[in-house]
């Protein structure tokens, strides 16, 4: 139940959980943020049997019709896939009725110390997290094998497309730009991505952006900053692109150029070459987990790394975290290049 990044990191386990000895003959429903619900039937329809999908924001509205769903049959299991639980996963998971209910007793980011051991009462099977194990990958991985009984294989998310599915209509090679984020201060500034555009033109690239409806706003914004004649290299998808259709477009592209968020988590499935722009909130959670030679990630390290975005110093609301601003351009100039005559981006 949260964003696409998210669903991107754990759909490989989902796969392990279908095929495997203990839960190969259940059918599966995936309870789901409405926003993923076209990703998820798109990636996974092959194991997945239904969907309950709802909009997170006006939850306390939809505790009732999400009710109605989940009570259809029982359950031989409902297994709670969050570190991170919130009062809204625990609610979901007390009114779905089954003989199992299986999480991860993780942390206390998104919810009350004191609540936690309350919704604990929920779960007849509580999985102590390992202490090296720091990572959202590492964490779904963990919980898979200890509720299959299994060693899980898989060393990072991986997905693969049938190529000519969907036409994206963009002529050449291009790379993509995925300026957006899961908010503004997670995200570089838009001077600095119209540097980079301008940077990739010059090297002769063609750019597509991606993004939500939201994010064409600040596309919009990139695009009218840059030089004239530099426009007919570009395509804005942000905003007119259904979500089942973005791995397609990023699968066809020559590299993707991001911050941390669902583009890059999308991009290293898909074994692209990759750009990210990172700052240090989820850093070792979201952002250091894959090793792929492809993949570089722009970031100055700091002493407050990983605060889970708690920040400790002062700056502007609408302005990108201090240790995403401190990013040096030349340094994502160079790691471009580092890529593109190694992988020809």
């Amino acid at each position: 139940m949260d964003a696409i990044g998210d669903y991107i990191i754990f759909r490989n386990f989902l796969r392990e959980i279908a095929y495997s000895e203990k839960y190969k003959q259940c059918k599966i429903t995936v309870i789901c943020d409405k926003a993923l619900k076209e990703l998820a039937l798109e990636l996974d329809g092959d194991v997945i049997d239904n969907v309950i999908s709802f909009d997170l924001q006006p939850f306390l509205k939809n505790k009732i019709d999400i009710l109605k769903q989940a009570a259809v049959c029982k359950y031989r299991a409902v297994i709670n896939f969050h570190y991170s639980r919130t009062p809204e996963t625990e609610i979901i998971t007390w009114l779905t009725a089954a003989d199992e209910k299986v999480t991860i007793d993780g942390d206390t980011l998104r919810m009350s110390f004191w609540k936690k051991p309350i919704f604990n009462l929920i779960y007849n099977k509580l999985f102590i997290m390992p202490s090296d194990i720091k990572s959202e990958f590492g964490f779904n991985k963990a919980l898979t094998e200890f509720i299959t009984g299994v060693k899980s294989h898989i060393e990072g998310p991986s997905l693969e497309l049938d190529a000519d599915r969907y036409d994206s209509k963009i002529e050449g090679p291009y790379l993509i730009v995925a300026p957006g984020a899961g908010s503004v201060n997670r995200q570089l500034r838009l001077s600095s991505y119209a540097k980079i555009v301008d940077f990739l033109i010059d090297k002769g690239y063609n750019v597509c952006f991606i993004g939500s409806p939201k994010d064409s706003l600040i596309v919009g914004e990139i695009i009218n900053s840059l030089p004239h004649g530099h426009l007919n290299k570009i395509t804005d998808l942000s905003g007119k692109t259904a979500l089942g259709e973005m791995p397609y477009i990023i699968n066809k592209s020559l590299g993707v150029i991001c911050n941390d968020s669902g583009p890059y988590h999308l991009s290293m499935a898909l074994n692209k070459a990759t750009i990210c722009l990172a700052g240090g909130g989820h850093f070792e959670r979201f952002v250091s987990y894959g090793n792929s030679k492809k993949v570089k990630l722009c970031y100055e390290l700091m002493p407050c790394f990983n605060c889970n975005w708690q920040c400790i110093y002062k700056f502007n609301a609408t302005d990108p975290y201090p240790c995403l601003d401190a990013i040096d351009i030349n340094k994502v100039f160079e790691n471009i290049s580092l890529l593109e005559k190694e992988y020809m981006i």
